[in-house]
């Protein structure tokens, strides 16, 4: 991003960027979790769907510790 390197997870990182870039981050992101939670306030869902389990699984039988 505007040839530099930015750690993952980038939103944990956006301090590496100009604070024009910075303010345009922070705005998307509180934006977009105020737009979540009113969603999920007025609906009455729990928030979810989130982080790698969303993707990624246990297996039902076996996994790791059959090797």
């Amino acid at each position: 991003m505007r040839d530099r390197w930015i750690p993952y997870p980038f939103q944990n990182n956006i301090t590496c960027l100009d604070v024009p870039d910075q303010s345009k981050c922070l705005t998307g992101l509180v934006g977009a979790d105020v737009d979540k939670a009113i969603t999920n306030v007025l609906n009455k869902t729990v928030a979810g769907g989130w982080g790698p389990n969303v993707i990624f699984r246990f297996p039902k039988e076996g996994g790791t510790g059959v090797f």
